[in-house]
């Protein structure tokens, strides 16, 4: 499959632990961070579709070989949410799998508890949203509400491209819109939150209508 991405890893990740920090490159050169929120979804709650899946959290700031070793910088941009490229995803062990991937490093937990408060996934069979231990909750920041699905390492390069304003290397299909859900909460809960770029973004790029 083409892809953006570049080659970090031959060897697939063991033992991945909550606050693991990985790094990933696009073919342009520009390198993100990566950090891993949450491991094991609770399976009796979830149920087995999300067996060996990872709540994982994408930031925007671009790095620098030396940053990247940098833990205090790590700790900087986890620091604030607005860092994020896109919201929280629950994906699946490809982005290492296959090599795109590259762990760094571990930080302490506690740089983490916010997201882990606030994290919350929309369920669009339902239009609920609910937090890492299936309470169904409201949204306190829209920077921090996903969608309840698994995605894989294609599905969040195609995120990626349009908050980075990349061109992309598989075509979305027409009118796709990844961030529907904002727009249901924003219409059936009458949410008043700042919104993330992202989702105007995912607008404009999809030539897709906007009220917002």
């Amino acid at each position: 499959m083409e892809t953006n991405y570049i080659l970090m890893n031959d060897r697939k990740a063991k033992n991945m632990k909550h606050g693991d920090c990985f790094t990933y490159q696009f073919k342009n050169g520009d390198i993100f961070l990566g950090v891993i929120l949450y491991t094991e979804l609770d399976l009796e709650k979830w149920g087995n579709w999300f067996k060996k899946t990872l709540v994982v959290l994408f930031f925007k700031n671009k790095l620098n070989n030396l940053e990247l070793v940098n833990e205090e910088i790590i700790k900087s941009i986890i620091s604030d949410y607005r860092n994020l490229a896109i919201p929280p995803r629950i994906v699946d062990y490809g982005g290492w799998d296959f090599g795109y991937y590259k762990p760094i490093m571990n930080i302490n937990p506690k740089y983490l508890t916010y997201y882990l408060n606030e994290t919350r996934f929309y369920n669009d069979n339902f239009g609920y949203t609910e937090n890492i231990e299936k309470e169904k909750l409201p949204v306190e920041n829209l920077y921090l509400c996903g969608i309840r699905s698994i995605s894989n390492c294609y599905g969040t390069e195609t995120l990626m491209e349009i908050s980075m304003d990349y061109d992309f290397i598989e075509q979305p299909k027409e009118r796709f819109n990844p961030y529907f859900y904002i727009d249901e909460l924003i219409r059936d809960e009458a949410i008043e939150l700042p919104i993330p770029d992202w989702y105007y973004k995912a607008k404009k790029r999809m030539n897709i209508g906007n009220n917002h």
